[in-house]
């Protein structure tokens, strides 16, 4: 099956009918995420998943049939949520610039991408508050463990590293973590 992010917004409003158009924002295999209007109408802001699965810098495209597009938030980097401010002349995102997920902005239309937060934690998801004057995220700290379960029970191997790529030895006597490069028994 194949699936393609498109977009599709009325061109001209005539008297009796609207025209659409419809276009691909990426490649074949490519879809939308999650899109969020602006408070105008006039615009949406997508996350977009490109062919090869991985999450594309957001998108801010024309709802009203122009064909304007522009890439927002670091050019270099995966968007993950989106949102507007409330008068629609900011926009802020969950992007992962610099290997970690934290909040950015940018003044909408022509501004340049703002890192907001900052350090250890991890900020994913976004939204403004009614009243314009606070966002919501989530706050966190990835962290993940290696759990053996062997003749003695369930027992925890690793609690201080990131233990996603870890593997067995060849002899399978020793797990090797990804940032040690080194066996541990």
């Amino acid at each position: 099956m194949r699936t393609s992010a498109f977009w599709c917004g009325a061109a001209q409003q005539g008297p009796q009918e609207a025209d659409y158009v419809c276009r691909q924002l990426a490649g074949e295999r490519s879809m939308v995420h999650h899109s969020y209007l602006s408070p105008d109408g006039r615009w949406f802001l997508a996350v977009v998943m490109g062919n090869d699965s991985n999450l594309l810098p957001c998108r801010v495209v024309s709802f009203r049939g122009a064909t304007q597009e522009q890439t927002v938030g670091p050019p270099d980097a995966s968007c993950t949520a989106g949102a507007w401010s409330r008068d629609g002349k900011w926009i802020y995102l969950s992007s992962d610039k610099g290997g970690k997920f934290h909040i950015w902005r940018q003044r909408f239309p022509e501004g340049r991408p703002e890192q907001v937060t900052f350090g250890p934690t991890e900020e994913e998801g976004i939204a403004t508050a009614p009243d314009g004057k606070s966002l919501l995220t989530s706050v966190g700290i990835v962290d993940s463990t290696i759990w053996i379960h062997d003749s003695k029970g369930d027992h925890q191997l690793s609690s201080e590293r990131n233990a996603g790529a870890a593997l067995f030895s060849s002899e399978r006597t020793n797990t090797l973590l990804p940032d040690a490069k080194r066996p541990n028994s």
